[in-house]
């Protein structure tokens, strides 16, 4: 079972490093008028968290 949490745990990490690098993208573009859609630091910060409580399951499953 600790598995489980672990493999989200890493998996929440890649998308919260995928949406610094989104974020990134968009604060340098071209553009300023191609607004996006996604809140790119509020979905890596809850990327972060639920990381956060998969690891802490895992550390405290049996």
């Amino acid at each position: 079972m600790q598995e489980r949490y672990w493999i989200g745990a890493a998996a929440m990490v890649a998308l919260a490093l995928l949406s610094g690098v989104a974020e990134r993208r968009v604060s340098t573009r071209n553009d300023p008028d191609r607004v996006g859609w996604v809140a790119w630091p509020f979905v890596q910060f809850l990327a972060i968290g639920a990381a956060l409580i998969l690891a802490a399951l895992a550390l405290t499953e049996r």
